[in-house]
């Protein structure tokens, strides 16, 4: 979570962009902006989660960006 407010500081995420969140089959989808063309999509995948753990951290990696 702390690399993600890290990188957030950086470069947000654009605004009214499409999340995607999961494991690391969502985390090291490298093509993920060129598989959706034209779409405003960032990455918040984080290696071994599942649904719970998407839901624990949805105020820190799904609320900011709603």
């Amino acid at each position: 979570m702390a690399r993600f407010a890290s990188a957030d500081q950086a470069n947000p995420p654009p605004r009214g962009g499409i999340e995607f969140i999961g494991s690391s089959s969502i985390r090291f989808w490298e093509s993920l902006a060129t598989d959706f063309p034209g779409q405003p999509v960032f990455n918040r995948g984080f290696g071994g989660s599942e649904v719970r753990d998407s839901t624990w951290y949805a105020g820190q990696i799904v609320v900011p960006y709603a």
